[in-house]
Parts: structure tokens; C-alpha cells; sequence
């Protein structure tokens, strides 16, 4: 069996928005006055790649009307795209105490909460987007994306099953339920999932991901490779893409390249278990022993975090067979 504790997941947020009788580019050419014309501006200029410049008009549209839901829910968004959750979420909060029938609001609030690793909160947001809009196929996805990291794999399938139902052009849920199928031995199923995700789109990086844990699994090594490089190519900052190539290198007896993409995948997240995995066992494999000992520590710290005592208690016990 192959090292590989990861398989990402795709979050799905319900973007900004422009009133849709106007033209994006006529939009952002125009001086506003109103809060309206603000927020259409601001949208305008979150499309064009302008988040900054977005955010002071969604800012101005509620100086103008503190009551305008819409300036919070796509400023809330925007810091969503700039990495700023917590700031997010404060938006959020406020579209829905003026809107609590605002479905898009507790699906990107769960978001915001899945990035800051609050699964609970997140999936209380699906809930109550489902309660508002039972055919929103993107709260499905995302709550399987909770419960995928709350290893309830099951419960992922299910609801990535009825984000289908809903949605059969949603890449992102066959994505994540190709996620799910992968933690549960399913090679196969996760990577005829992952290949109708890159189907319906060939820019999911998760996608090409999940599909090469999945070769990695089986042992079709050239295939796991070339699907991580895809995946990097496609999002150089997905560290469990490296992941997949530091297992799949220490499988074919290329430690050097195996630690140059393990310390590529801490350096972009440096709570990644599985990173420290395949960087420890490569260690043992050329006898560097002390760093093996720390890097499966580490791992076994993580774990214990995570709550996955069953695992961290097997890194405990190969750790006192090395020592």
C-alpha cells in the first residue's frame, strides 16, 4: 500500500453576483451615486480581477444604505476570494440578519467556515441553506465536503449523490464523492467520478488529484504522476499534490526527488500529515534515522489533533520498532 493520507475536496461558493439587466464592462466605466450602482460596480470590478477595488465600492454602498444585503453578502464574498474568512464571515453574518431567506449567504458562510477548519459550524450553514432552498445542489456538495473531513464518508456520498440529482453538471460534486470513494478503498469508483468531474471541467485541479490517489492506490504509477502534474500545473499551491509524488517517487526508489516534493508540500502547508509521512519513510529508506524519528513524530502529533487516534497510534508503534 502506498503513503498517502490526503484526498482534497472542493468547497463551492456562491459568487458575487450583478443585477443581471447590466453589462459588467458598461458597469465599471460609470461614476455611481446610489448603493445600487455601487455594488453593480463593485461586481463589475470583482470580475475584472479588481477584489480591492471591488471591496471600497461594496464598502460605499453601505456608508449610502446600511440595509442594502446584497453590498454585505458580495463584499463577504470577496474577502472570501482574497483568503480573509474571518472578515467573510462578519459580512455574512450581517446579509443575513437583514435577509435570513439568503440561501447563497449560509452556503458561503459554511465555506468561510471550512477554510478556518470549523466542519460543525459549516455543516449548520448547509442545513439551514437546505432548509430555504432544498434544491440548492451546491449546500449538498459542500456539507459532503464537511463530512468528508469529518471522515463520514458515507454521509459525503450521500449528500455528493444529491447535489448530482440536483445538479448533474456539478464538477465539484463528483469531485468530492470522488473524495469519499478513495477513503473507502473504492479506487475504482473515485477514479470514474474524478473523470466525470474533468469532463464537465478540465481546470479542477482537485479533480486530477483525486484521480491520481486513486492510480497511486493501484499501483499505475506513471498515471498518478502525470495526473499530480496536472493537478500542480493547474494549482501550484495544492500541497496534496505534491504528496501524491513524494509517494509515488518513494515507491519507485527516487528518494531524492521524493524529500525535494515532501518539503514542497510542508512548505506550502506545514500541518499536512501525510506530507511529513512520505518525508519520514524516505528518510528511513536511506538510513537517516533521527530525521525519520522527527518527521513521524510530527505526524503522529497531527493526527492526534485531528482526532484520528487509530492512525497516530500505529505511527507510535512503527516509531518504537525504529527507535
Amino acid at each position: 500500500m502506498a503513503l498517502c493520507l490526503g484526498t482534497e475536496l472542493t468547497i463551492v461558493s456562491q459568487g458575487v453576483k450583478a443585477f443581471p439587466s447590466q453589462n459588467p464592462y458598461q458597469i465599471s466605466q460609470v461614476n455611481p451615486t446610489t448603493a445600487e450602482e455601487f455594488v453593480n460596480r463593485g461586481v463589475a470590478k470583482a470580475e475584472e480581477g479588481d477584489l480591492r477595488g471591488a471591496i471600497k465600492d461594496f464598502s460605499q454602498a453601505i456608508s449610502l444604505n446600511p440595509n442594502n444585503f446584497l453590498a454585505y453578502f458580495s463584499r463577504g464574498a470577496t474577502y472570501g476570494e482574497l483568503g480573509e474568512y474571518k472578515k467573510a464571515i462578519a459580512d455574512y453574518n450581517q446579509a443575513i440578519s437583514l435577509n435570513s431567506n439568503l440561501a447563497a449567504a449560509y452556503v458561503n458562510r459554511g465555506a468561510a467556515y471550512l477554510q478556518l477548519g470549523e466542519n460543525q459550524k459549516a455543516i449548520a450553514d448547509y442545513n439551514q441553506a437546505i432548509s430555504v432552498n432544498p434544491n440548492l445542489a451546491e449546500a449538498y456538495s459542500n456539507r459532503a465536503l464537511a463530512y468528508g473531513y469529518l471522515r463520514e464518508y458515507d454521509k459525503a456520498i450521500a449528500d455528493s449523490n444529491q447535489a448530482i440529482s440536483l445538479n448533474p453538471n456539478l464538477a465539484e460534486a463528483y469531485s468530492n464523492r470522488g473524495a469519499a470513494h478513495n477513503k473507502l478503498g473504492e479506487y475504482e469508483k473515485a477514479i470514474a467520478d474524478s473523470n466525470q468531474a474533468i469532463s464537465l471541467n478540465p481546470n479542477l485541479a482537485e479533480a486530477y488529484y483525486n484521480r491520481g490517489a486513486a492510480y497511486l492506490q493501484l499501483g499505475e504509477y506513471k498515471k498518478a504522476i502525470a495526473d499530480s502534474n496536472q493537478a500542480i500545473a493547474l494549482n501550484p499551491n495544492l500541497a496534496e499534490a505534491y504528496v501524491n509524488q513524494g509517494a509515488v517517487y518513494l515507491q519507485l526508489g527516487e528518494y531524492e526527488k521524493a524529500i525535494a516534493v515532501s518539503n514542497q508540500a510542508i512548505s506550502l502547508n506545514p500541518n499536512l500529515a501525510a506530507a511529513y509521512l512520505n518525508r519520514g519513510a524516505t528518510y528511513l529508506k536511506l538510513g537517516e534515522k533521527q530525521k525519520a524519528i522527527a518527521d513521524l513524530q510530527k505526524v503522529a502529533n497531527f493526527l492526534k489533533q485531528q482526532g484520528n487516534t487509530a492512525m497516530a497510534q500505529r505511527i507510535l508503534q512503527l516509531l518504537q520498532k525504529i527507535q
